[in-house]
């Protein structure tokens, strides 16, 4: 398996096919590691927001070899990332992708907080 390192967060491009090359392999890896740094900074925010051309919300990667990767993907798969991140933060199964693949959860989303 290629050894990926997170590098930033960027905002959603569309047009930017990094992560085209991104076998499966690769992108169940850059998903662990998404879970991972939204688990250490505490990161919350929907998919939308992941989705959003004006906010820091798509994690970006490296390889050893340099080659770079966006993982960019649905609202709703977004929204199961950040289920699981949360559900790894409290340490309960507590939430599922519903809470976050949309904004519009007040409850949930009052305390968002997205990469600076």
């Amino acid at each position: 398996m290629s050894n990926l390192k997170f590098i930033r967060w960027r905002k959603w491009n569309p047009d930017d096919d990094t992560d085209s090359r991104a076998s499966p392999e690769i992108f169940y890896k850059m998903e662990k590691l998404t879970v991972q740094e939204i688990v250490r900074h505490r990161y919350k925010f929907s998919g939308d927001t992941h989705q959003n051309k004006n906010v820091l919300g798509v994690p970006e990667f490296e390889d050893e070899n340099g080659a770079r990767y966006l993982f960019q993907c649905s609202m709703r798969y977004w929204g199961k990332v950040m289920a699981d991140s949360w559900n790894e933060i409290e340490q309960a199964f507590k939430y599922d992708y519903m809470d976050f693949y949309v904004d519009g959860w007040p409850d949930e989303m009052k305390d968002m907080k997205t990469p600076e």
